[in-house]
């Protein structure tokens, strides 16, 4: 709020100074029924919310008094406005919604009249609005109504998952998003909430790049040498016998080779969304240019007890539900060490064709023991299916 406004709200003194006089006067809001303006954040609600959170929390919207929320039924219905007061921890206080028709003109236009009314708002305040969100009607109609009818306003689109976001009313300049989106933000934005593993390496005796190196019957003629006690060990049963040093291996690798910082990225990420309280635990979990990548790792793929290749089948649904969870702009990989290549083809052998297509169909990447097998090799893979 402006120390203008704040005179005005506080009816306390404010002193001109014109050359050498100064003149005094006493402010009386009430009595004078002087008009505060009001800064007021307008957003379009709907599935993909993290452009919304970025506005809010932009250097460019910090003076901002009140927000204003435009929401649907199915918007509603599903908590999106929820999940992002939640994520920019906005006080109830400062917000109003509105519930709109997506597909009306008319009826949005309406809806605005009055409601704006309801609360306290006039032409005369000013208005940002972020016409990222909700359906292509919604923000037409947005535009339309606060541009034509005289409405002090400036309107903002962000092209997401781009860096910078444009006036486009009045045509004005592109502005680089200030905030720093970090990987519990973007989760909370869709109601999910998070818990991170330690992300510092393990201090085992040996490293995952060197377990990495082995072959089969090597990395077996390690695990047998751990005592049954050893073995009871929470660190070296998880690091040992169930992923832990692929998994590692896999982080190491993406946090180095994408320059990720800590907050950017996480191993064994954790999942709780309400109302079912339900956890899920993902391997590596990563925001990368806005765009969240989520990599299950599996050294194997046979289920215990003898069906070949069942952890591929249920690694790709698992990728997938979540992917019907979140928003837009996600990526799913299975990384392993299980060879997937189709061995009847000449050298360099594809992924078998049966593989790939379930794979595509459901949007995630496949990566096997070629692909994994050093260093160079992962990093190359990387460099074409994500940077």
């Amino acid at each position: 709020m402006s120390i203008w406004n704040y005179c005005l709200q506080k009816s306390i003194f404010a002193s001109i100074a014109i050359g050498n006089y100064t003149s005094t006067f006493v402010l009386f809001k009430s009595r004078y029924n002087l008009k505060i303006m009001k800064k007021i954040l307008v957003s379009l609600v709907s599935q993909q919310r993290i452009p919304n959170f970025l506005f809010i929390k932009d250097k460019e919207f910090q003076d901002i008094d009140e927000y204003l929320f435009l929401t649907t039924e199915y918007a509603e219905k599903n908590q999106f406005t929820e999940h992002i007061l939640e994520a920019t921890g906005l006080e109830e206080n400062v917000v109003h919604k509105i519930k709109i028709v997506p597909d009306d003109i008319p009826e949005i236009h309406k809806q605005l009249k009055y409601k704006l009314q309801d609360f306290g708002f006039s032409k005369d305040d000013q208005f940002s609005i972020n016409i990222t969100g909700g359906t292509k009607i919604m923000a037409l109609a947005v535009y339309d109504y606060f541009v034509h009818k005289g409405f002090n306003c400036k309107v903002f689109y962000l092209a997401f998952p781009k860096t910078s976001y444009k006036q486009i009313y009045p045509i004005g300049d592109n502005f680089p998003l200030s905030h720093s989106l970090n990987l519990k933000e973007y989760l909370a934005c869709y109601g999910l909430q998070t818990t991170l593993e330690n992300n510092h390496p393990s201090k085992m005796f040996h490293s995952p790049e060197k377990l990495n190196k082995l072959n089969h019957k090597e990395l077996k003629r390690i695990l047998n040498a751990f005592s049954e006690k050893e073995k009871q060990n929470t660190s070296i049963e998880k690091y040992y016998f169930k992923n832990g040093w692929f998994e590692e291996y896999i982080y190491n690798i993406i946090k180095k080779e994408l320059n990720l910082n800590d907050s950017e990225l996480g191993l064994n990420v954790k999942l709780t969304q309400a109302p079912s309280n339900v956890t899920n635990e993902f391997d590596v979990m990563f925001l990368y240019k806005f765009k969240l990548h989520v990599i299950e790792c599996k050294t194997g793929l046979t289920i215990k007890g003898g069906q070949k290749n069942g952890l591929l089948t249920s690694s790709l649904y698992k990728l997938k539900a979540l992917k019907d969870d979140f928003g837009l702009f996600i990526k799913g990989y299975l990384m392993t060490k299980a060879d997937l290549r189709d061995f009847k083809k000449k050298e360099p052998k594809p992924i078998w064709k049966g593989h790939q297509l379930r794979a595509d169909s459901l949007n995630v990447t496949l990566a096997d023991k070629e692909d994994v097998k050093t260093p160079e090799k992962l990093k190359a893979f990387i460099k074409k299916h994500i940077s």
